[in-house]
């Protein structure tokens, strides 16, 4: 449930400083990345990690969704089976982001979970997206998205999705439906 109270929390979280770190988690062998467009599809989670905290946007593994969490990927995901992604691409991400966060946008939708064994629906709303503007005008969209895929194909018309994959993007907003 993303509440005012969380909201508060994590706007405080993601403005108490300069990102010191990110990390990208892969649970899978295969992910999409695409340098020129400065684009990361994968599923696993992000980690931004702050002088005061972390924010993680991942695969949750006890409510079995994508969620945002103020904790690492370490506890997020119950398993020991993932990998950090490290490569050239990545570094440069992660040089390009070191600034001040000065507009945060949130993007949440209603979704319905069922509650308990009773079956009795609820309607929550989620995160599924942030958008991050930093000092230097930079940019970084993280969301939790599918996609159309067809053979020997990138990803395209993305939609948000609590039960997808995670999109991470530095230049530009990507286009997502809802």
């Amino acid at each position: 449930m993303f509440d005012k109270h969380r909201e508060e929390h994590f706007r405080r979280l993601l403005r108490s400083g300069p990102i010191l770190e990110i990390k990208l988690f892969q649970v899978n062998d295969y992910f999409f990345e695409f340098p020129e467009k400065g684009q990361w599809v994968i599923d696993g989670g992000v980690e931004l990690v702050f002088a005061k905290g972390i924010c993680c946007m991942g695969w949750n593994s006890r409510e079995e969704i994508m969620a945002m969490e103020d904790y690492g990927f370490n506890q997020m995901f119950d398993s020991t089976e993932y990998m950090q992604l490290e490569n050239d691409n990545i570094l440069k991400l992660k040089s390009y982001l070191i600034q001040e966060i000065t507009n945060i946008e949130f993007i949440t939708r209603e979704f319905d979970f069922i509650k308990d064994y009773t079956m009795t629906k609820i309607v929550e709303n989620r995160v599924v997206g942030m958008n991050l503007e930093f000092e230097n005008g930079s940019k970084l969209q993280i969301a939790f998205i599918n996609y159309q895929l067809e053979e020997s194909d990138a990803p395209k018309d993305y939609y948000y999705d609590v039960t997808g994959e995670l999109l991470v993007s530095i230049k530009g907003d990507v286009e997502i439906d809802n």
